[in-house]
């Protein structure tokens, strides 16, 4: 037998009814019951769709493609549930379904009434949710009570009750339990006039929870018990809380799931909350701590990117990190020339979705301030557009690229409405909505994150990034990294330049969860990690004598990687690369602002240069290394592989001679060149043998580049091992 569990709320709005519910789902999942939630929302809009966040907030997009509350996001956030269309009813949308049946002739003449037709109607809604296996369907009514839209809903969950079994049913009343500064105490009257206002409705509530900023005493809840006809064990306290993932331990220490279970007369099963306590514990204990700016047109309410801000928070998770969210408003950023001011310090710069005109152009600049000073970025849906838009300006030269959506008459049309959707007429729910699939390409960012080749994100948006212009942005450096099969759709871009730049179509946000496993979502969790290296960059502090001036030989992948590195560093700068290929070290010096060289023997006698670092096998130019440390330069070199006794002597004592450092990179311990080095060195007595390791398991290579920056710059001679275990993080 299916039970049923309604949560209303009263006093006043926004007292947190879906996160109350959601609460109630993780604690009944807990004990090992299959449920599911529902929200009925008393608005006459068929959808929120077409609302403005700062109306309604966030608008949660399911996998089945329906625009809903977002509660909703709260309810698969908070519990394992995929939830679809059948989860949220709106008034516009019973209204609707019955109009169309009166136009059929469906009621064959009658009268129709909001009872019993709209309330019919709701039941029917009521008991669709009830599909496979589910045990329990929980279903939140939004608005306040005595609202006069809820009343429908309100007079449905009164028939309803009668209906059933009344052992199927719980009542669940969410109200305010004010506290009174000057008088110094808790005021239950509110709460008391609530459920006087239910009970006139005719529904006397199971159980109701205070949601309160001071802890309930002992006798205000016999007097909410009291004059509330409920038993004093279904008094629940809902105090504030700093982290909404603690509500449902809270509601568990308050016994409410052991109520609500005896209420249902169901067997009370042991609960299995650990995991749920970890994620909680993790999240108010950090190691460590990023701040991320989202730069976006609806930041002056705190729900519009509810989903957004909660799956940054989820991606701080694996590295035990506190995402602090640094809101600005586009539209200032329009105005602002000095965009420093409103972005300098983040760690991270994060261009969420919208519509319309206002404030665009803000997110175009954040995005080149993002590119130009390699702050980590990411875009969603609009910020994809505009990161397309704004590579199109700044480095294609299309002066003039937009998107049709905001600039019809553009030569240079880079985003465009898709053509399905040239003839629509009406806006709500005819954009692409819902789960599709995209392809990722090998070796990119992307693919690497979500460690797959194919996956499937949830959609919002009606243009589409312009397939006439991909070629010559593909040739400039900008990627497109997943696509859509079907129709071969651009739904990622990515930068092949450090530290991280990436950008989706889709909205992976819909999917996050604080499940550990899965915490954040794929690509937050890699711009998290890139954030948190920058982070901790920041807080270094190197003084102006430390900042090692570098000179690389070779323009290959090593030469690519390591040049990487010392853009991030802020101990180091890259002054010059050189290569046999010239045209190979111009494109990589402008990749990273450095200068090109012609030759080797050039860099090697710049006097400007610290430090050397050669990415050729070191037993071909043993000469460099001997050159680069008769000039007094460090030097870092390749595997020296095959290297000969006599070029390893003279190598090691060329850095003694000249005290400087003598870094051999990518070695494996056991290799008979590295045991030649370390005997040698072992013998002079010379300096100091120390190794460095980099592996996914803790990728903060900046750490590691700084010690011997550091030590590149004092007096004495050392070997140090660079031992590499997994590079694939560094691109």
């Amino acid at each position: 037998m299916v039970k049923y569990i309604f949560v209303t709320g009263g006093v006043l709005s926004s007292l947190g009814k879906g996160v109350a519910s959601a609460s109630v789902g993780t604690l009944l999942e807990a004990r090992g019951y299959r449920i599911t939630l529902q929200k009925f929302d008393p608005y006459l809009n068929v959808d929120p769709g077409t609302l403005t966040p700062y109306q309604h907030g966030e608008v949660f997009v399911t996998k089945d493609g329906a625009e809903t509350d977002l509660d909703l996001g709260h309810y698969e956030r908070f519990t394992t549930l995929t939830l679809g269309k059948i989860n949220n009813t709106t008034a516009g949308q019973v209204y609707h379904d019955i109009i169309e049946k009166e136009r059929r002739g469906d009621f064959l003449g009658r009268t129709i009434q909001v009872v019993p037709h709209i309330t019919d109607e709701i039941k029917r809604r009521i008991k669709r949710a009830r599909q496979g296996k589910v045990e329990i369907v929980i279903t939140e009514i939004g608005g306040t009570v005595g609202d006069i839209e809820s009343l429908p809903f309100l007079e449905a969950i009164r028939q309803f009750r009668q209906d059933v079994n009344p052992e199927d049913t719980c009542c669940i009343h969410l109200t305010y339990v004010p506290y009174i500064r000057a008088a110094a105490e808790l005021k239950t009257k509110p709460t008391q006039h609530s459920v006087e206002r239910l009970r006139e409705i005719g529904i006397q509530p199971d159980i109701i929870i205070c949601r309160t900023e001071r802890p309930i005493s002992a006798e205000a809840r016999a007097k909410i018990s009291l004059y509330c006809n409920v038993p004093s064990e279904a008094v629940v306290e809902a105090l504030d809380t700093s982290c909404i993932y603690r509500i449902p331990l809270v509601f568990h220490q308050e016994r409410l799931d052991t109520v609500i279970l005896k209420r249902l007369r169901l067997r009370p099963r042991p609960s299995r909350l650990a995991k749920w306590e970890k994620v909680v514990n993790i999240m108010q204990q950090p190691k460590d701590e990023v701040e991320i700016a989202m730069v976006g047109k609806y930041v002056r309410l705190q729900d519009s990117y509810k989903s957004l801000d909660e799956a940054l928070h989820h991606a701080g998770l694996p590295n035990r990190v506190c995402v602090k969210i640094r809101k600005v408003d586009s539209e200032v950023l329009e105005k602002e020339e000095d965009l420093a001011k409103h972005l300098n310090g983040v760690s991270g710069i994060l261009v969420p979705g919208g519509f319309g005109v206002r404030g665009v152009e803000g997110m175009i600049s954040a995005i080149r301030y993002a590119r130009e000073n390699r702050i980590p970025c990411f875009g969603i849906c609009l910020g994809l557009q505009i990161a397309v838009v704004e590579f199109a300006r700044n480095v294609c030269g299309w002066k003039d690229a937009h998107s049709t959506e905001f600039n019809p008459q553009t030569a240079h049309p880079v985003i465009a409405i898709l053509s399905s959707q040239k003839d629509v007429k009406n806006l709500g729910g005819t954009m692409r909505l819902g789960g599709y699939p995209c392809v990722l390409t090998a070796k990119s960012i992307s693919r690497r994150a979500y460690g797959k080749n194919r996956i499937n994100e949830r959609h919002r948006h009606r243009f589409e990034v312009n397939p006439d212009f991909l070629s010559e942005i593909r040739r400039k450096g900008l990627l497109t990294t997943g696509l859509w099969p079907d129709r071969r759709l651009v739904e990622i871009v990515e930068l092949k330049d450090p530290p991280f730049f990436a950008a989706t179509q889709f909205h992976p946000e819909f999917q996050s969860t604080p499940a550990l496993r899965r915490a954040g979502t794929a690509l937050e969790r890699v711009s998290l990690s890139r954030a948190l290296d920058r982070t901790r960059a920041m807080k270094t502090t190197v003084p102006e004598v430390f900042v090692v001036k570098m000179g690389v030989i070779g323009a290959g992948f090593m030469g690519a990687m390591h040049s990487q590195c010392y853009s991030l560093v802020p101990g180091a700068k890259l002054v010059g690369i050189a290569d046999i290929r010239h045209d190979k070290a111009v494109e990589l010096a402008e990749k990273f602002h450095a200068k090109s060289y012609d030759n080797a023997e050039e860099l090697l006698t710049n006097p400007e240069i610290d430090a050397i670092d050669i990415c050729l096998p070191t037993y071909l130019h043993p000469e460099w290394v001997i050159r680069a440390a008769g000039a007094g330069k460090s030097v870092i070199c390749e595997k020296p592989i095959a290297l000969k006794v006599e070029d390893a002597d003279r190598m090691v004592e060329a850095a003694d001679k000249h005290k400087v450092i003598f870094m051999v990179a990518q070695v494996i311990r056991f290799w008979p060149e590295y045991m030649r080095l370390k005997e040698i060195y072992d013998r002079k007595e010379l300096g100091v043998l120390f190794s460095l390791h980099f592996s996914r398991l803790s990728p903060t290579p900046t750490w590691a580049w700084e010690n011997w920056l550091g030590d590149a710059q004092k007096s004495g001679s050392a070997l140090v091992d660079l031992h590499v275990h997994d590079t694939d993080y560094l691109l």
